[in-house]
């Protein structure tokens, strides 16, 4: 499946988290390592407070928009910062490219990160082998 015309790596994921069920893969934001959330509808990725401040981003340093993220639990004000993320290939070779991370104002549980459609799926190829639990990507576009 490694066809480098359209994807480059692959890396397991977990199909199930918090009794539901979902595709987390790993990534790697700035320094840290985490497990993130794939999630279609979120516009960006969300990292966690915890998370954010490990890496070091400054939020002060980002942009706060004028409306907060709207979210199944409700509107969630934050800050937009751009990072370095890195998805690590178990097969073939991994990527790494600069992303849009949203960081919450207040509290936000560290293993509630998501990996967003418009801001970082968008940009790579990427597809889903549930028989195998891999998550295959691509180089940004």
């Amino acid at each position: 499946m490694l066809d480098p015309d359209f994807v480059c790596g692959a890396a397991s994921f977990i199909d199930t988290w918090d009794e539901n069920s979902r595709i987390v893969i790993p990534a790697r934001f700035g320094e840290k390592s985490i497990l993130a959330i794939v999630d279609t509808g979120a516009p960006y990725c969300i990292l966690a407070p915890d998370v954010a401040d490990h890496i070091g981003i400054d939020r002060e340093a980002g942009y706060r928009p004028k409306r907060g993220l709207s979210t199944r639990v409700g509107e969630i004000n934050g800050w937009l910062c751009r990072v370095p993320v890195t998805l690590e290939a178990e097969k073939g070779y991994g990527i790494e490219f600069e992303t849009t991370v949203f960081v919450p104002d207040g509290e936000w549980s560290e293993e509630r990160n998501f990996i967003g459609l418009s801001n970082f799926l968008f940009r790579i190829r990427f597809a889903v082998d549930p028989q195998e639990n891999l998550f295959y990507f691509g180089s940004p576009v």
